[in-house]
């Protein structure tokens, strides 16, 4: 409802080229005037004439909403405007996206809180998915009912209109940058092993003011661990004995 036929045309026309797809399972609708229960009747009527129907894709939540523009907002409201489209989708065992808009204002620790307008948006869905550009990266953030959050960084091909999976990650904590990990990528070639006072002053040549201690070096690496195989294919390990202890880097082959 915030398109125009010409430019989806376009768009489809970018991603499936010339290929045998002939776009007969794909119904589009460009404005409507129902909003709120009267919408959901709509949906359920199309539903009725096409009972293949596997995804319905609303663009944008604010033009579907009850109440349109003069609407204000609280849990409640949120909660009560999303539960019918809850209550459509498990009558007719399909899926349905309402595409909404964010805040704009990044928030490291829960990027679920950069959806505009209150919990009772996600309280009364199955779940949610925020696509946020940080830098020149774009993640994909996802979060379910019976699933945990998950988080994916993603690429936007221009020129086919496709998204290609970069790589995933366990927590939001991974998404933050972390200079140590590309100081470790510099130094290491193939192997390195040596104390945790070697490593830093490897560092410390890098970056003269590199703040820890070699103790404090060490705990770090420990957190670290599981990013620096996975984001700069190096794997880390630590041994101790009554002698020394040694701080070892392998690099592998990343596909």
């Amino acid at each position: 409802m915030e398109d125009t036929d010409a430019r989806i045309q376009e768009r489809l026309s970018r991603m499936f080229g010339n290929t045998d797809w002939d776009g007969s399972r794909l119904h589009l609708t460009f404005r409507t005037t129902q909003n709120g229960e009267d919408l959901i009747q709509q949906l359920q009527n199309f539903v009725f004439e096409h009972p293949e129907t596997r995804l319905i894709v609303i663009d944008t939540l604010y033009l579907a909403r009850e109440g349109g523009n003069s609407a204000t907002y609280s849990y409640g409201s949120d909660y009560k405007d999303i539960r019918p489209f809850k209550l459509f989708t498990d009558a007719y065992d399909l899926a349905l996206i309402l595409v909404h808009h964010t805040n704009k204002k990044p928030d490291e620790g829960n990027p679920f809180n950069q959806i505009s307008g209150t919990n009772g948006l996600l309280g009364a869905a199955d779940g949610g998915f925020v696509l946020c550009a940080e830098q020149e990266k774009r993640f994909l953030h996802c979060i379910g009912r019976d699933l945990p959050m998950q988080h994916y960084e993603l690429h936007f091909d221009q020129e086919t209109c496709l998204w290609e999976l970069i790589r995933s990650y366990n927590s939001t904590a991974e998404l933050i940058p972390e200079p140590l990990l590309d100081m470790i990528d510099t130094i290491v070639e193939d192997t390195w092993h040596g104390s945790a006072t070697d490593l830093l002053e490897s560092i410390q040549r890098i970056k003269p003011d590199f703040p820890l201690q070699p103790n404090t070096l060490t705990r770090k690496l420990n957190s670290l661990t599981s990013r620096l195989e996975k984001e700069k294919g190096i794997i880390y390990r630590y041994s101790r004995s009554s002698e020394k202890r040694v701080l070892e880097f392998t690099r592998i082959s990343v596909e």
